[in-house]
């Protein structure tokens, strides 16, 4: 300890004894016991269930020639005999736990691509997203069974989605934001895609309990790639004050913004200085001005109007 009240860097022992007392404040002996002996359980019959396949020989024992409805279904009996070597788990069940796991890792990746104080949604958001998924796919399939499925177990899946919509519902919020030159707020919309990621995990998760490895995978890749080098809504629309900035640089050039100079009328109030008795081509200068002045604040509104509804859209 002497090294970390000095000032110096604290060591690997003083890092993780912090992270225990951070994490367990209320009883720090029960709970580390507890949560021991649950992340002993978690890694042993993990590694156990990745390492199966290959620790266990090769079973003999004949396959059963039943009319199961589902052609699909494996009815190889060395799926459900149980072995020491694996702590007694069965192959079917050792490839239940590789499916969490998996689950549970790829959901990780894209919590670890979304973590923000800013975001609600993290790693543990992500993982527990995907693990849920993971756990009614498996569900659906295997449940109920007490020979091969003879339902539709697609119908679990089709639910997920709708699901975990509540999620995202409590992710995305609306606001206003005031614009800077003192014009009407912007709408703008926040956590569309936090949310949309939310979805992708129980998507992902979902694959993980199918089996689909290779697709939850490059779903993975393209999911943080796309969240962290896609273009962001900021990047696409206009910043506040550049359309001030255009208008200022056109008067001073004596135009109005629209490619006019000084003493030509706006089309679109041409019809109206025409029924004041004015001549479309030399307005009076006083009308000259309120009619640029007013084109102005049409392009201002009509550019505000556009920034919205890209934000609602992203």
């Amino acid at each position: 300890m002497a090294g970390f009240q000095s000032g110096g860097p604290p060591t690997l022992f003083q890092r993780l004894l912090s992270y225990y007392r951070a994490r367990f404040s209320h009883a720090p002996a029960r709970d580390g016991i507890l949560y021991g002996i649950l992340l002993l359980l978690l890694v042993g019959y993990g590694i156990l269930a990745c390492a199966g396949p290959f620790l266990l020989p090769a079973c003999d024992k004949k396959t059963p020639d039943l009319p199961f409805k589902n052609p699909d279904y494996d009815a190889d009996p060395c799926l459900t005999t149980r072995f020491l070597a694996v702590g007694g788990l069965t192959l079917r069940e050792c490839q239940f736990i590789r499916n969490i796991l998996m689950a549970v890792f790829l959901g990780c990746i894209i919590g670890y691509e979304r973590r923000a104080p800013d975001r609600a949604a993290g790693i543990r958001t992500m993982s527990l997203t995907a693990l849920g998924a993971c756990c009614f796919t498996i569900g659906g399939n295997f449940t109920c069974q007490f020979g091969p499925m003879n339902w539709d177990s697609s119908r679990i899946s089709a639910s997920i989605p709708s699901g975990v919509g509540f999620l995202g519902a409590g992710i995305i919020w609306k606001g206003f934001v005031k614009s800077e030159d003192g014009g009407p707020d912007v709408h703008q919309v926040h956590g569309l895609t936090t949310a949309a990621s939310v979805w992708l995990s129980a998507a992902i998760g979902t694959a993980c309990g199918g089996n689909l490895y290779a697709q939850a995978c490059f779903t993975v890749i393209g999911v943080v790639l796309m969240l962290r080098f896609g273009p962001r809504n900021s990047e696409l629309v206009a910043e506040p004050g550049e359309d001030e900035d255009e208008d200022e640089q056109d008067i001073a050039a004596g135009s109005d913004g629209g490619g006019r100079q000084q003493g030509e009328t706006h089309p679109a109030f041409a019809p109206l200085l025409g029924s004041l008795g004015a001549s479309a081509s030399e307005p009076p200068t006083s009308r000259l001005s309120q009619t640029e002045s007013m084109a102005r604040r049409l392009k201002k509104s009509e550019s505000m109007a556009k920034r919205g509804s890209l934000s609602m859209a992203t």
